[in-house]
């Protein structure tokens, strides 16, 4: 903006506004708030926020990994324990009864394919 300081000044931008017709300025003016409009619309569109999000891509995929770093499998079951207490006794993810037979099969078969979130904690504690 410093060149835009200098010639307005120096009195130069009052001197061109004044050269420009009034229709002329007018439809220009028009077309800069359809412009300002159009930019403020455009911030706010999914295309938009789609950009946000792509440009926090890094800061969240390291807050992510924190996260998976962090995981506790104990805490984790304390909570799913929480849950179906909460849930009345039922499976949180089945909604059967903890004591009924199918829920005994479905429990044991979700037991013998563990939390990918799980086996990827487990794995890094390996290294």
């Amino acid at each position: 903006m410093e060149l835009y300081d200098i010639l307005d000044r120096n009195d130069i931008i009052d001197q061109v506004i004044a050269a420009i017709g009034e229709d002329e300025y007018n439809d220009l003016r028009s077309k800069l708030d359809e412009m300002k409009i159009e930019s403020l619309t455009y911030k706010n569109t999914a295309a938009a926020v789609l950009s946000r999000i792509i440009q926090d891509l890094p800061k969240n995929a390291a807050a992510a990994k924190e996260i998976v770093d962090s995981f506790d499998p104990s805490k984790y079951q304390e909570v799913v324990d929480f849950a179906t207490a909460a849930n009345g006794g039922r499976n949180i993810n089945t909604q059967l009864d903890a004591l009924s037979p199918a829920a005994n099969q479905e429990s044991s078969s979700i037991e013998q394919k563990p939390n990918k979130v799980v086996q990827i904690k487990q794995a890094t504690k390996k290294d």
